[in-house]
């Protein structure tokens, strides 16, 4: 079963599959090569429990890797970042990749959060953010509608400054 339902029949998580691209870089001689999320494949049956990547194209302009057995995650004390992000002109789901022992960068997790993705940034470096697919939208747009609920907004008190306030 590709995803796991928690409660309501809404599932918690979703298998998805993430397409590296490892590019030649000419122009700066510093730079042999750039990294870059290339996409996400949605509802992945790829080694759903093993996280590996595999090459699917090789050529002259670089290589494309799909890393297998990733999976976006919702948690109730995120919902408010994910009602934000689905508001947002761009929907998004944030990649966060980190470069493995051989030189590889690997994603090792995906997420719908915007205040997630901003920790990955300050403690461990590269987040992507990719067009969220509308099966994701919809998936976490019922997540939202079943579990947030917006603060309820309170009215400030005014001082009474008639009084003396001790002048």
């Amino acid at each position: 079963m590709n995803q796991l339902s928690v409660g309501g029949g809404n599932p918690r998580e979703f298998c998805i599959a993430v397409l590296m691209q490892r590019r030649a870089v000419i122009s700066k001689p510093w730079l042999s090569h750039l990294w870059k999320v290339g996409g996400i494949v949605v509802n992945s049956q790829l080694n759903p429990e093993t996280r590996q990547g595999v090459p699917v194209r090789s050529d002259s302009e670089g290589e494309d890797y799909l890393w297998s057995g990733l999976k976006v995650r919702l948690h109730k004390d995120e919902v408010e970042s994910y009602y934000y992000n689905l508001l947002s002109p761009n929907p998004s789901l944030f990649v966060v990749t980190v470069v493995n022992e051989q030189g590889m960068a690997e994603p090792y997790q995906v997420t719908a959060s915007f205040d997630e993705a901003s920790a990955h940034i300050e403690t461990e470096g590269d987040v992507e953010a990719l067009a969220m697919p509308p099966e994701l939208y919809q998936w976490i747009e019922r997540f939202v509608i079943a579990h947030y609920a917006p603060a309820p907004r309170t009215k400030r008190k005014r001082l009474d400054w008639s009084e003396d306030h001790g002048h």
